[in-house]
């Protein structure tokens, strides 16, 4: 019985990261990456640079810059009156 792909923790865990595309669900490419790296076969390793080039930049062009306190704390205000 497969519980979850190599290098990936449950199924479930997998889910909440994927996205969905029109009507595909689709595996995050950082998953995607864990389960090639997990699996030691050649044809997946071989696949791995190419694909964290691709995760680099698309994480450069895709990434919020992180909040600050004052942005949570004022987000934080917000929920509680509402």
């Amino acid at each position: 019985m497969v519980f979850a792909p190599d290098g990936i923790d449950s199924f479930a865990a997998a889910k909440a990261r994927s996205l969905t595309l029109d009507i595909f669900r689709v595996a995050s490419l950082r998953d995607i990456i864990a389960s090639k790296r997990a699996s030691n076969r050649q044809k997946d390793l071989l696949d791995l640079p190419l694909l964290e080039a691709f995760r680099d930049e698309f994480e450069k062009l895709h990434s919020k810059p992180p909040r600050t306190a004052v942005e949570i704390a004022v987000e934080r205000s917000k929920d509680s009156k509402q």
